[in-house]
Formats: C-alpha cells, structure tokens, sequence
C-alpha cells in the first residue's frame, strides 16, 4: 500500500509527455469537478466524504450534550470526562495505528475487508452499549470501541484516493487533477459539519431546554434525541459507509490495471530521468 500512494505523485504518462498535456490544459475547477462526479467510483467516494465527515464528529459534537443531559454530570465531574473520553479513545486509536501500519505499509494489505469488518462490528456493538446505561462510561466504552474499531477506514480512504487520482490521470493523458479531488473532498466533509450542526438544533424541538441551571432534569423526548442520534444515527452512518465501500467499483481486474500502468509510467520515467540528462 505503501508504494501505491507513492505512485500518486507520479504522472501516468512519461514526464515530458505529462508536462506538455499540462501546459496545453486550462483547468476550470467547477467544471472539473463536474467531470469527475460523472465518473462512479469518484461519486460514490463523494458521498462517502460528507457521510464520514459526519460520523467522525457526532461523538464529539454531541459529548458536552450526552454528560450535561443523559448521564446528568455536572461540574468538575463533566469536565473530567469531557477531557478523558477524546483522550482515551485517540490513545487507544494511536496503539492501533502502529499495528495497521505494519499490515497495510510492510505486508502490503488491501485495507477494504478491514475497513468494512471495522465498520460493522462498531455499527453492531454502538446501541447494545448506549443503550443499556446512561452511565458516562459507557459513552466512554462507546467512543473507544468507535475509534478503535474504525481505524483502519483512513487507510482505505487514503488508497482509494490514490487510485481515484491515478485512474483520471491515465484517462486525461497524464494530467493529475488531484488538486481538485482533494480540495472538493475538504469542501464535502464541510457538508458534515453543517448537517451536524442542523441535528444539534434539532435537540430544542426534541425538548432540550439549555437554559435550565445545571442538573436540572431535562424532558425525556430530548434525551432520547440524543441518545438516537449517538446509539442509531451513527451506526447507521456507519452502515451506509459499508455499503458504499461494497459498492466501489475500483477493484478487481480493474484495479490491477491501474497498477500495471502506474508500474509501466514508473519504469518509464526512470527510462526518461537517465537518458534526458545525456540530451541536453
């Protein structure tokens, strides 16, 4: 996996060829962006974009909520898991990250079947923890299972782009528009950011009163809003996000013809880098 994002930063023609079809292409990005949704892989990768740009955030956008008004900390005590879960959860994702280095880098793993058994296994585990305590614990057990479980997505994320980019560079002649693929993928997980917010809104019409004093007992229809939003809307976030890496078409035969090539444009631009400086 390792060399294969190494290739996003080779062109899939040889250089001299690549340079001239850059200097012959203006690029409208609007346009291109355009282009690229009508291409399936880079769709269905879109929307994964703004669904895991969503997901990722629900647990820390909703924490503050979950202790204040379902499991009724207060105080100290609040502030104390405010800071512990985040902390907790990421140091567990840190241990985990050192291990899925070593699959994916050195072993050269594809990362899809880990990414989709990760993704299940923290949809299914989610309610059964939520929901069987309003203790601030479990949300702590939660978060840690979530981060922990999900981990190895962002190395599926970070290879798919890589082909994704690698794919529009064959077909365009050797013109890499990862800087538009990448600059949109920033723009649609700011859509996760919105919806986020528009869900934390819609606590008040469920019967959340922030303006009641600390400790005060809130409406039960709110706390359930909360406890949907983390114990059902996430792992049906993550379930979508399964299927979304079930339906990606860049896989297969198809994948390893993108690979051949990127081998072939190797070879062909150390060919080019030991010959062109005998030329000048």
């Amino acid at each position: 996996l390792g060399a294969i994002m190494g290739l996003n930063l080779v062109s899939a023609k040889p250089l001299s060829e690549a340079k001239q079809a850059v200097e012959n292409k203006i690029g409208n990005p609007l346009k291109e962006v355009k282009e690229l949704l009508k291409e399936s892989a880079y769709f269905r990768y879109s929307v994964f974009q703004v669904v895991d740009g969503f997901e990722t955030i629900i647990d820390l956008g909703f924490l503050v909520y979950y202790l204040s008004y379902v499991s009724e900390l207060t105080g100290s005590e609040r502030t104390i898991y405010f800071g512990a879960v985040p902390a907790i959860g990421y140091a567990a994702s840190a241990v985990v990250g050192f291990f899925w280095i070593r699959e994916f880098s050195e072993k050269k793993l594809n990362p899809t079947r880990y990414a989709q058994k990760g993704l299940f296994l923290a949809a299914i585990t989610r309610p059964i923890i939520i929901f069987s305590s309003t203790r601030p614990e479990m949300f702590v057990l939660a978060f840690a299972f979530r981060v922990v479980l999900t981990s190895p997505r962002p190395y599926w994320d970070t290879a798919v782009r890589g082909w994704i980019i690698d794919e529009d560079c064959q077909k365009n002649n050797g013109v890499r528009r990862e800087g538009v693929i990448l600059g949109f993928r920033a723009t649609l997980r700011v859509i996760g950011l919105i919806i986020i917010q528009l869900v934390t809104i819609g606590m008040s019409a469920a019967g959340i009163d922030n303006t009641l004093p600390d400790g005060c007992p809130q409406k039960q229809s709110g706390v359930l809003y909360i406890r949907l939003i983390v114990g059902v809307l996430l792992p049906f976030c993550q379930i979508l996000q399964l299927l979304l890496i079930e339906w990606f078409p860049i896989k297969g035969e198809r994948l390893e013809q993108i690979l051949a090539k990127q081998r072939e444009t190797v070879l062909e631009n150390m060919i080019e880098a030991e010959i062109s400086p005998g030329l000048n």
